[in-house]
């Protein structure tokens, strides 16, 4: 058995062997607050040495947005050797390319292509973003690769609510079909407090759903 697996991860890193690859960006979104508008900017880069053809496929989240239905689709985005393209607004980007996003839209980005190396040759960045002063301010965070997000049970550190901050959680289900059902159960991170809370109802999420 063991031999099997040695051999097995041979064979993934032989040159020339075509290695499917996916990322999530978990949001993009371009929304208006209060006296703003949050958009959102994609940073692709290929660090590959031969052309990457990406495809990006688009879900929505329709109860972020009232009097929206749920919407997706996919284009496809060449990314040449050595390159990085930037998208300055996503939502518009994916509009304009014919994917029936509203003007206002809030969802997830899967990003795939399929290379020729067993580890990824293509990253995004996103940041969102709302104008600040002469510039924007706002937050920029990465897509972590589809394969790195195979656990059945992760934690997160930290989360609090007081008079001075709120912890906000999202989830996502990264798969490309069939749903997937999410439990949250929150723990004290107090001294000698065991409690264990969990969040009622379970939450199911279609593929792609945030």
């Amino acid at each position: 058995f063991c031999g099997l697996a040695k051999r097995w991860t041979y064979l993934n890193s032989l040159p020339g062997v075509p290695v499917d690859q996916a990322e999530i960006v978990p949001v993009v979104l371009k929304l208006s607050g209060i006296g703003t508008i949050f958009s959102s900017e994609l940073t692709l880069a290929n660090t590959g040495s031969t052309a990457a053809d990406l495809t990006l496929t688009y879900t929505s989240e329709p109860s972020i947005v009232a009097g929206t239905v749920p919407v997706g689709g996919s284009v496809a985005q060449r990314v040449e050797a050595g390159q990085q393209l930037l998208i300055g607004d996503v939502i518009a980007f994916l509009k304009g390319r014919g994917v029936p996003v509203g003007a206002e839209d809030v969802g997830t980005l899967r990003v795939s292509y399929t290379s020729a190396s067993a580890s990824p040759t293509v990253f995004a960045q996103a940041r969102t973003t709302s104008p600040s002063g002469i510039g924007r301010a706002g937050v920029g965070y990465g897509a972590p690769s589809i394969a790195s997000l195979g656990a059945s049970k992760v934690a997160v550190y930290g989360l609090r609510q007081n008079p001075s901050d709120r912890s906000n959680l999202a989830l996502l289900n990264a798969g490309q079909a069939g749903p997937a059902t999410f439990r949250v159960t929150l723990s004290s991170g107090s001294p000698g407090d065991a409690r264990h809370v969990a969040l009622v109802p379970d939450v199911t999420l279609q593929a792609g759903e945030w």
